[in-house]
């Protein structure tokens, strides 16, 4: 009878254990901004990217003042979710040209033809900030995206995601 109690308080501590760590584990992620990747390839030399910094438009120029865009991979791993998502930008923009740095999000059907929903949110100050996103409309298997303007000498350091 005692070896039963045990093995039961074993299962019920172990099912409580998984199902305590899978509430979390589709919830957030976070990624390295050096995960970012030039929209157009032929301009790869252009950007900067470390584990540290992330990415950055030219960071050590002078004479740049072309801003470039960057996409973003965010992977979905909820993929019934109709909610939306929410998006933490971490950015950095430099005062070297009067350019805003313009992030967007967007959610798109499963054959990536028609966004769902989209929002855009711009810094145009110079320094750090968090760019917050919370899109509440998703497709069943569809996409999220995340694309950023950056000024020159401008960085995207790091992104959350939180499917909800």
């Amino acid at each position: 009878m005692n070896t039963k109690v045990k093995n039961m308080s074993l299962i019920v501590a172990i099912a409580a254990s998984v199902y305590s760590f899978n509430a979390f584990a589709g919830d957030s992620k976070v990624y390295n901004g050096s995960m970012c990747q030039p929209l157009h390839g032929s301009q790869a030399e252009k950007f900067y990217t470390s584990a540290t910094a992330g990415i950055s438009n030219e960071p050590f120029s002078n004479t740049n003042t072309q801003g470039r865009w960057v996409s973003c991979p965010i992977v979905r791993d909820i993929i019934n979710n109709t909610n939306g998502v929410k998006v933490w930008v971490n950015v950095d923009r430099h005062g070297f040209t009067s350019s805003a740095l313009n992030c967007i999000v967007t959610s798109s059907n499963s054959s990536n033809t028609s966004s769902v929903a989209s929002q855009t949110k711009s810094q145009t100050q110079t320094g750090r900030k968090w760019l917050n996103f919370d899109l509440n409309a998703s497709k069943s298997y569809g996409t999220f995206a995340l694309s950023c303007y950056l000024p020159a000498r401008s960085t995207v350091k790091s992104y959350v995601v939180s499917e909800k």
